[in-house]
């Protein structure tokens, strides 16, 4: 949340940016709805590897679903390793051995989670198996072994945790894809068999996957990415044709991901780096400017039937479309909101005009709402909570607009757009699988309240302005 920025050019939610809103509103804000899931002293679960019949079952429902087009976490073919030295190995655990069974644990946690569709018989909470794994994550750590298990537990632990723990575990990831080599770009030589360019081609989608969770969290929280672009080669992976699952390969979808995560690494390095800050109002305009051109030809790079656009209602629209299209608006908003830092935009604070590059934030973020309320993104109960970020900060853009301009009419419609969000939140909470991990359901139930508190001291200032 520090990294939202006012129009002001703010931290949103500094002690400054408290100060407006309670200037705005003559109200405090409240941000206790939050309190990230602690177990305190709680002993971590007991519970044995799933039984093998059950996890092939997972590994099947993975190689099938649109998970693995996403995040190819695991190569199926190389699985079968991970596998064997987990359930086979019979001396203490080495190094290996816990990455491998950390590996497995961390992975039925996801899937339990997002693709478990029914109470399998041998299947714990996912959040047992998610405790378990961090488990053999820490002595994995401990003993400084740098295994291609241990990478991929991290990567896929990082998908259940929240933004403290998400810190910790790309930090880590980052070291493992160094020392394994996954940030070059692989290479063929005489005597290479298919396992061995298998397995490097694995490592090098794993590097993609960890460079892609490090400009998104990098975004979502204003520090610097653990993955620095100059310390990285990256070329480009070949898309695997018509078969997403050819060995070696990387789906295409994934690399429209990576051409985006480029673009974000810019889009951090050149408006919210530290050096970034001393840019003058020209030197500023001109960066987002270029910005805003390199996004334009990342989605005109994109074939038109998935193509993002500013259109706010979209129907027949797949789940890999909608994901690029929120990852369009979003990044535009960024892009824009940046323009608040302007000496003499902050004075006249002009974010209705139509070349206001913070008008152009201002309606990104409103066409995020709501292209997340009526596409057709949320065809899985789960996958609002990939978007919820996003949805945190365009729900904010609004609310400083209409702390701005409080007498706008268009302001009742924004008011009633946040709250159609936090009808969604409720929806979403009540698809919840049973038991659904802790972690989703405190993000669902903050951005909920969240919702709630910012139409709370948005009307507090339309009835401010009004007297």
């Amino acid at each position: 949340m520090g990294s939202i920025c006012a129009f002001n050019g703010l931290p949103f939610f500094s002690s400054a940016g408290r100060k407006w809103i309670k200037a705005q509103t003559g109200e405090d804000v409240n941000l206790n709805q939050y309190h990230p899931p602690n177990r305190g002293e709680a002993p971590i679960p007991t519970i044995p590897l799933p039984r093998k019949e059950v996890l092939y079952e997972h590994v099947y429902r993975y190689k099938s679903s649109r998970l693995s087009q996403l995040f190819p976490f695991i190569d199926p073919f190389l699985f079968e390793g991970t596998i064997h030295a987990a359930y086979e190995v019979q001396s203490p655990l080495t190094g290996d051995v816990s990455s491998s069974r950390a590996c497995i644990f961390a992975f039925m946690a996801v899937t339990s989670t997002i693709l478990n569709e029914s109470d399998d018989d041998g299947v714990q909470n996912p959040d047992d198996y998610a405790y378990v794994a961090y488990d053999l994550l820490a002595s994995l750590l401990h003993a400084h072994s740098v295994t291609v298990d241990g990478l991929q537990a991290l990567l896929i632990q990082a998908m259940l945790g929240d933004v403290l723990s998400l810190e910790v575990l790309l930090s880590s990831a980052t070291r493992f894809v160094f020392h394994l080599g996954g940030h070059i770009s692989p290479g063929k030589s005489e005597g290479d068999n298919n396992r061995s360019l298998g397995l490097r081609s694995h490592i090098r989608n794993l590097f993609w996957v960890c460079y892609i969770f490090n400009q998104e969290c990098s975004l979502r929280t204003g520090l610097p990415p653990n993955l620095d672009d100059a310390n990285c080669d990256l070329t480009l992976p070949e898309a695997p044709g018509l078969d997403p699952q050819r060995h070696g390969g990387c789906p295409s979808f994934l690399i429209s991901l990576i051409r985006l995560g480029i673009i974000q690494s810019q889009i951090y390095r050149r408006l919210y780096s530290v050096a970034a800050l001393n840019q003058t109002d020209a030197e500023l305009l001109a960066t987002i400017r270029d910005l805003d051109e390199l996004l334009e030809d990342w989605k005109l790079s994109i074939p038109v039937e998935t193509r993002p656009t500013f259109m706010h209602r979209s129907t027949d629209v797949d789940m890999e479309s909608s994901i690029l299209q929120l990852e369009y608006h979003y990044c535009m908003a960024t892009i824009h909101q940046a323009s608040g830092r302007c000496i003499t935009w902050t004075q006249n604070k002009d974010t209705r005009g139509l070349g206001s590059s913070l008008g152009i934030s201002v309606e990104a973020s409103r066409s995020l709402l709501q292209k997340l309320l009526h596409s057709e993104i949320l065809v899985h109960r789960y996958n609002i909570l990939f978007c919820l970020p996003h949805l945190t900060a365009a729900m904010i853009h609004l609310f400083c607009d209409i702390l701005f301009h409080p007498l706008d009419p268009g302001c009742h419609a924004d008011l009633g757009l946040m709250d159609m969000i936090r009808e969604l939140m409720v929806a979403q909470a009540a698809q919840l699988r049973t038991p659904a991990p802790i972690a989703f359901n405190m993000q669902l139930e903050f951005v909920k309240e969240l919702s709630l508190e910012l139409q709370r001291l948005a009307r507090n200032a339309i009835r401010q302005a009004a007297v």
